[in-house]
């Protein structure tokens, strides 16, 4: 005999209000209930997609601004989520997708790829958290993108602005992508990257809209093409992060972008490929990894290097741009090879 207990009426301790079970249960949406099993075999998308729907609305009628109130939060227990298709957002305003843990939580593409699929995609999100989860694109190559936060323009939503990731690790071949911020152009600013960590990309994170200004980084790194500032016009802040090795430059900036870096440590053979904008790199640490490595190649725009550390091995390289020293620790002939102008050095 089964029993129904949705329509169970309780009150929680120390409370005075009577609610029903069902009511308590669909506080927060559990991707469980519909249907998910996470068991790393399962195709999973259809049942995520589904709670994604009951929590923010549909593509066709999403929730938007209008009934950002009516969001529930989504979670992700323990589980290995396999993915056969794109996950996708719709002009989400204010909602939240949390797992149990990056080494607890992971949804894995396993679907059929075409260019520029995403694992997630959205169009149009503001004031999204996500957190706490492993997002892995491992083994379909350059046409995948792990999160693809973007946005087509069309109102309804609140634009592309304001979202915030946290504990994240996402992994993928060496020349996928992990996160692209504004890839259509459209909006793209004030969005936060505290304590994510990117294996082995063309770009764990991808600054690519002009109107791409104030992201800020905090926190994590990884290894390949970590960040890419290509948000001509943008504005990026990363703080404290840790770059690797991976074949590539760890920070690459090549369009007329302001970015601010301080506190970056890294054992990589490449960290910075400048080629444009207006780069100052603050309080950096570059450990010695043995051999002749370049801490920054410079071949174009305004680059103010600050309080830097760098080993015996480390050299400034690059044919042109305008070079800033001030107060590094580095040793004898470290930026000979650099042709460019040197403006100041102190």
């Amino acid at each position: 005999m089964t029993t129904n207990l949705a329509a169970a009426s309780i009150i929680a301790t120390g409370t005075t209000t009577t609610r029903t079970l069902g009511a308590r249960f669909a506080d927060v949406i559990n991707v469980k209930d519909f249907g998910a099993l996470g068991d790393n075999s399962h195709n999973d998308a259809p049942n995520i997609q589904a709670a994604f729907d009951a929590a923010f609305g549909t593509s066709a009628s999403p929730h938007g601004s209008a009934s950002a109130t009516s969001n529930k939060a989504v979670f992700f227990p323990a589980g290995a989520y396999k993915c056969g298709s794109t996950l996708t957002l719709t002009k989400v305003v204010g909602g939240r997708i949390f797992g149990s843990g990056i080494s607890s939580t992971r949804l894995e593409y396993s679907g059929s790829i075409a260019a520029n699929t995403a694992l997630i995609q959205t169009n149009g999100c503001a004031g999204l958290s996500m957190e706490n989860m492993n997002l892995s694109i491992n083994g379909f190559g350059t046409a995948t993108i792990a999160i693809d936060l973007n946005w087509d323009n069309t109102s309804g939503g609140d634009g592309l602005h304001s979202n915030s990731f946290t504990n994240m690790l996402i992994e993928g071949d060496s020349a996928a992508s992990g996160i692209i911020v504004a890839r259509s152009n459209n909006g793209g600013a004030n969005n936060l990257f505290l304590n994510c960590s990117f294996q082995t990309f063309t770009s764990g994170i991808k600054f690519a809209g002009s109107a791409a200004f104030g992201n800020c980084v905090v926190s994590g790194g990884g290894s390949g093409v970590v960040y890419w500032c290509s948000s001509s016009g943008g504005s990026v802040s990363i703080f404290g992060v840790s770059v690797e090795g991976g074949g590539g430059y760890g920070i690459k900036v090549d369009s007329n972008v302001a970015v601010a870096v301080s506190g970056l440590r890294s054992e990589a053979t490449k960290i910075f490929s400048i080629s444009n904008g207006q780069v100052s790199i603050r309080g950096a640490t570059h450990a010695d990894p043995g051999a002749s490595c370049e801490f920054a190649n410079i071949t174009g725009g305004k680059v103010l290097i600050d309080g830097c550390s760098l080993n015996a091995n480390s050299h400034i390289v690059g044919s042109s741009g305008s070079l800033y020293l001030r107060g590094n620790f580095f040793t004898a002939g470290y930026h000979s090879t650099y042709s460019g102008t040197v403006v100041q050095e102190i």
